[in-house]
């Protein structure tokens, strides 16, 4: 069988001979993917992500971003503010209170007529019968009566103008159909439109921001576990020590009929829960995580849309990304977009990371009291340095006092499961996991994610399987839910992990299930495959369908407007960086694949499967105007994970 040739330029560049004729064993021992001779690409050595970002085609978009000052972010962001193109919500919605005072802008004209050409297909909310976004939207001459009307109507009467000049005066139709043979689509494809749009949960309401942001919340559970912990308390309520304003005395008042007020000091007092018994570990609410297929908390790539786009293909477990539980306290409305959850989700958690107990305990009092989830989970083990040099994430391994405090404190401030992931330790050849995996039980956790690798190692070394199976055993006996995480690629892997770990299914606790975390950012059907027992060799058009059901979960979650397309643009980019590493499995001379198997560039069965395989920035951008139209003038975009990083083949010391 012959191989397709490349038409479309993928940015692939001289061909080494040699990997065809080299077996596919040798092939395997050097980490190199055993491609079939004829699909290897005649132009061979793939450009590499990180030699792409500093250069910028002709076309637009992968030029490395340059850092800029604080004042010069701020300053742009005040000219964004007050342009034409920004156009004020409120004033969209029917009513702006602000009026002429508004820093944004009510000038309709001048806003349609720098407003971006309108994209194919129909309007992402057209199945509710109203578009909140209006005129914003990018499908607005599909609405059929999407407008809000004022008491004099004149926000109606303006809008349909809007529409009339958009209508008349923009050209729309630039639809492409997709073949679905793997031939690539010219222009911009339609995208799928869902028959129902649920609303999200967890928004985060005016009033409880202004408690977080007035420090006027009532921590009553959390205060009451710290203090019987001895752990001090940093953020603390000002309502019952702030002064109030000064107020000229009434002289007819009696002040010896007065009574002298009872002062109380909420670390002590509280609402009666610390007089009441606490919940023992047996009493508490459990998830059952035996069996059931646990998609990884992904920072950035771990959106919603994502996430239900998983959920779709047979996750059963999903957690919303990695918030930072000061930034929760203090109310900081992107930290909290993080927590959103979707309907689909029917067991779903939320993730925060803290280095000391008194915010852990605090955030995780706050989100059971407001938010709809199933778990609280800590992150123990995320190796960034930004959240280390905090006291946060995997330098808690070097804590172990501190690690019990913040499980401690934590799972004893809520009802719900409370669980944390880690890793096997801090520093090579130092594992520490195993020294307190016996005793988590006893602290109050419900399950123990382990991560195979230490946090200097990140993903120069393949996962320790066996180190893992160890803990598992050690965990057995206290009734820990242990939950495997590493390099898990296919259903084979799942099912070695699974099985070669000493546990009796009936029990609660050993290994209870594997945690996929890479291996779904590359091929999220890996769900399904598992679920099925076997290995999927999907074409290149049912991976495009998944690209477009994203981009439609992207719209409805971040919006129709031109913000929302290129907020899911720049997601949809972040997850292609990953998706590109994905060798259809048609191709290959050996199977299963393994994750750390570096793909020669190779050539495709179709157009359209060699240009997904692209690690070229700048086809990853056009990938994106197929299914988003064309990007803005100037774009730019740098992977924000370093996804093309490899384990070695040799040790996973």
């Amino acid at each position: 069988m012959s191989a397709p040739q490349a038409s479309h330029g993928t940015g692939i560049t001289s061909f080494s001979a040699h990997l065809g004729q080299d077996t596919p064993e040798a092939r395997i021992s050097r980490g190199i993917a055993p491609v079939k001779p004829e699909f290897l690409a005649k132009s061979e050595i793939k450009i590499q992500v990180e030699a792409v970002c500093g250069v910028q085609d002709k076309r637009t978009s992968v030029a490395a971003v340059e850092k800029k000052s604080r004042n010069q972010l701020k300053r742009e962001r005040k000219q964004e503010r007050e342009s034409d193109r920004n156009l004020c919500w409120s004033f969209v919605q029917g009513k702006c209170s602000f009026a002429d005072a508004c820093k944004r802008s009510h000038n309709l004209e001048a806003y349609l007529s720098n407003k971006e050409a309108e994209l194919p297909g129909r309007c992402p909310f057209e199945a509710t019968g109203e578009c909140k976004y209006g005129l914003m939207c990018r499908w607005m001459s599909k609405h059929q009566n999407g407008t809000r009307q004022n008491d004099d109507g004149s926000a109606q009467l303006q809008i349909k103008q809007a529409n009339t000049h958009t209508s008349s005066n923009r050209d729309v139709d630039n639809t492409a159909e997709s073949a679905g043979d793997g031939t690539l689509p010219c222009g911009t494809v339609e995208l799928p439109v869902s028959h129902q749009v649920d609303d999200e949960f967890n928004t985060l309401h005016s009033d409880l921001l202004v408690q977080l942001r007035k420090e006027t919340y009532p921590f009553t559970r959390s205060t009451a576990m710290l203090n019987k912990l001895g752990c001090r308390i940093s953020r603390k309520k000002k309502s019952c020590n702030k002064e109030g304003k000064k107020q000229k005395a009434d002289t007819d008042a009696d002040v010896s009929a007065a009574q002298p007020a009872k002062i109380y000091d909420v670390s002590r007092d509280g609402t009666g829960f610390d007089k009441e018994l606490p919940l023992r570990q047996a009493e508490k609410k459990r998830v059952d995580f035996r069996e059931k297929l646990y998609l990884a908390p992904l920072t950035t790539v771990g959106n919603l849309p994502f996430r239900r786009i998983c959920k779709g293909l047979g996750a059963d477990v999903t957690c919303g990304e990695m918030a930072m539980a000061v930034s929760l306290l203090q109310g900081s409305k992107s930290e909290w977009a993080l927590l959103k959850r979707h309907p689909c989700e029917d067991l779903f958690g939320v993730q925060i990371c803290g280095g000391y107990p008194d915010a852990v305990s605090q955030a995780a009092e706050l989100l059971e009291d407001n938010i709809s989830m199933d778990f609280i989970d800590v992150n123990c083990g995320c190796p960034i340095d930004l959240v280390c040099n905090k006291g946060a994430g995997s330098s808690l391994l070097t804590r172990l006092d501190r690690l019990e405090a913040v499980v401690r404190a934590g799972s004893g401030a809520v009802s719900c499961p409370f669980t944390f992931k880690t890793r096997k330790g801090y520093h090579d050849n130092s594992d520490i996991a195993h020294t307190f995996v016996d005793k988590a039980a006893g602290w109050g956790a419900a399950a123990m994610t382990l991560h195979g690798r230490t946090r200097a190692q990140r993903y120069t070394k393949q996962a320790d399987w066996d180190y893992v199976d160890r803990c598992s055993q050690l965990a057995a006996p206290t009734g820990l839910q242990l939950i495997g995480n590493g390099d898990i690629f296919s259903y084979e892997d799942y099912r070695a992990h699974m099985e070669s770990a000493s546990r009796d299914i009936d029990s609660s606790g050993g290994l209870a299930t594997c945690m996929i975390a890479r291996g779904a950012l590359i091929k999220p059907w890996i769900f399904t495959e598992i679920k099925e027992q076997r290995t999927w060799d999907i074409s290149a058009s049912e991976r495009f369908d998944v690209i477009k059901q994203f981009c439609n979960a992207g719209l409805e979650h971040w919006g129709s407007d031109t913000k929302g397309v290129e907020a899911t643009r720049r997601f949809l980019l972040e997850w292609l960086s990953f998706l590109h590493r994905y060798v259809p499995v048609g191709l290959l001379e050996r199977l299963p694949c393994k994750l750390h198997w570096r793909p020669p560039s190779f050539v495709g069965r179709s157009d359209l499967e060699t240009l997904l395989a692209s690690g070229s920035c700048s086809d990853w951008v056009r990938i994106s105007e197929m299914l988003l139209g064309p990007a803005p003038p100037g774009f730019q975009f740098s992977p924000k994970h370093r996804s093309n990083a490899y384990a070695t083949v040799d040790s996973t010391e």
